[in-house]
């Protein structure tokens, strides 16, 4: 796996993302095939991200970064803030 900067904005997402990548490259066989087959409803996103302008701020402008121990990110995604010490 290639180690690859973090940005100081949303670090935990993005190193989540890279993280959630390299799981999904390790599935693939010698071949190039799916081991198993990925469902569709689990979409993940790739390090395409970073790349993207449409998306490039989210890592870079403070204001946008996720806040995980806000109240309103505890109340949409309440077994991720459980997983976080």
């Amino acid at each position: 796996m290639i180690k690859r900067k973090l940005p100081k904005v949303n670090r935990v997402l993005a190193a989540r993302i890279l993280e959630d990548e390299g799981a999904e490259n390790e599935t693939k066989g010698a071949d190039g095939d799916d081991i198993k087959k990925k469902s569709k409803k689990k979409k993940s996103l790739s390090s395409d991200v970073f790349k993207d302008e449409r998306f490039a701020a989210m890592f870079e402008n403070k204001d946008l970064e996720v806040d995980g121990q806000s109240l309103e990110y505890m109340s949409l995604h309440p077994m991720s803030s459980k997983k976080q010490p």
